[in-house]
């Protein structure tokens, strides 16, 4: 979620590489479900970086709730 009176960018990294980047506003409801397919990574050690990125310099702080990262059923 973002503040009421800002916005801010949220990337998703995966050992550097940005796999999702999308502005999180207010627009469409107050708290955002992002989900990111990792398909790619599948039996790769990998480091994953969110990130909470300033984009117009004013209220630029983001609320996150859970973070969960889930392994496909086979």
């Amino acid at each position: 979620a973002s503040d009421e009176r800002g916005d801010w960018e949220l990337r998703v990294l995966a050992d550097g590489r940005v796999l999702r980047q999308e502005i999180v506003d207010k627009g469409s409801g107050r708290w955002k479900t992002v989900q990111v397919d990792l398909s790619s990574l599948a039996g790769k050690k990998t480091v994953l970086r969110l990130e909470n990125c300033a984009n117009d310099w004013a209220w630029e702080f983001g609320y996150w709730g859970d973070i969960d990262v889930k392994t496909a059923e086979l």
